[in-house]
């Protein structure tokens, strides 16, 4: 259990019936073994015995709405680039500019420049388009690359 005491945020052990001593500026439950916490602007995950997992020297850590089979997809930020990690593992270095959830893929961006990429950190299109949208009258990927629209169909990027 989370509590609030002086502006901070304390776990509190319900077995024993005592606070931890695990207390951060920020928690948040990352699932039934980890937390992603925030002290002094940084942010890390730990478990709830307080082993650190990831150090908290990250600027942000974010869910994705996708979930793989690995886990839980989150988006860590460091120096204003991005990587993806999941269960304990890295699948990209930080070298994105911003990563969201684009249906069941990952869109990218770098330099300006758009892509997608999937839940194990594989390039599904190239990072060489100026837009990316999905398309719902067609239900197709809708890229524009130096004002040519191109389509692509989910299933064909994933099974490349």
């Amino acid at each position: 259990m989370i509590l609030e005491r002086d502006g901070k945020k304390v776990v509190f052990d319900i077995a024993k019936w005592q606070e931890t001593n695990l207390i951060f500026d920020k928690i948040q439950v990352l699932d039934d073994k980890e937390m992603i916490v925030e002290e002094n602007g940084k942010s890390g995950i730990v478990d709830y015995a307080g082993t650190v997992i990831l150090p908290l020297k990250y600027d942000s850590i974010n869910y994705l709405t996708n979930y793989s089979s690995d886990g839980i997809l989150l988006v860590l930020t460091k120096n204003n680039k991005n990587a993806l990690y999941t269960n304990r593992k890295f699948f990209t270095e930080f070298d994105y500019d911003s990563m969201a959830s684009f249906h069941s893929s990952i869109k990218i961006e770098k330099d300006k420049k758009y892509g997608l990429m999937n839940a194990k950190g594989k390039i599904i299109l190239p990072i060489e388009y100026d837009s990316i949208e999905y398309n719902r009258k067609i239900k197709k990927i809708e890229a524009t690359k130096n004002a040519e629209i191109s389509y692509f169909d989910f299933n064909e990027l994933y099974n490349k």
